[in-house]
């Protein structure tokens, strides 16, 4: 062979030993960025958990407070009647 196609052939192993090089460097990060993956995924299921837990404790409390506003409407509606015949009262003691 020439020394002019062994140059060349040389020249091609090192570009492809170049290629070689970038794509173990690629595989390393990917490898790197893999990693953290089963990390990730814990995390963002520890995420839905809490969650999960802050929307069952909202509604509670929203049933809760709804069920005391009820109370509360009702114990008004009472008073409001009481303090109707109250007046009433007073109105026809004063015409006497």
């Amino acid at each position: 062979m020439s020394d002019q196609i062994l140059t060349q052939i040389l020249e091609e192993l090192k570009q492809m030993n170049s290629r070689i090089s970038t794509l173990e460097s690629d595989t390393k990060v990917v490898k790197t960025n893999t990693t953290d993956i089963p990390l990730i995924k814990q995390a963002v299921l520890e995420t839905l958990e809490v969650a999960k837990k802050i929307d069952s404790t909202q509604k509670s409390f929203e049933r809760k407070a709804s069920a005391d506003l009820n109370t509360h409407e009702h114990s008004i509606d009472i008073l409001n009647r009481r303090q109707l015949k109250l007046e009433a009262d007073m109105e026809i003691f004063k015409n006497r």
